[in-house]
């Protein structure tokens, strides 16, 4: 549960107006999972590909995170999640 949850955060913040890396503990904030959940989930997705790594330019700091655009499902699981968006914004009104 806390990959999905870190994975359409990331998908979430790629649709803000300045999107940038962002901090683990930052997504673990707006996705409601643990810090180190989150850290766990990002770990994962940059072994599938799904995210680039910007390491801190201050030593013991932690690395960003950002959707790699590149990577093959980025579109289809966009789709996915503006559309279960959409519904969730249907369903409530």
């Amino acid at each position: 549960m806390a990959t999905l949850r870190t994975t359409r955060e990331l998908f979430r913040q790629a649709r803000e107006p300045f999107p940038g890396p962002r901090r683990a503990w930052d997504l673990a904030l707006w996705s409601g999972v643990t810090p180190q959940g989150s850290a766990d989930s990002l770990e994962r997705l940059n072994r599938l590909g799904l995210v680039e790594v910007f390491p801190s330019a201050r030593a013991g700091h932690a690395p960003s995170f950002r959707l790699d655009r590149t990577y093959p499902l980025v579109e289809p699981l966009a789709r996915l999640f503006e559309a279960e968006r959409v519904l969730g914004r249907q369903s409530s009104t």
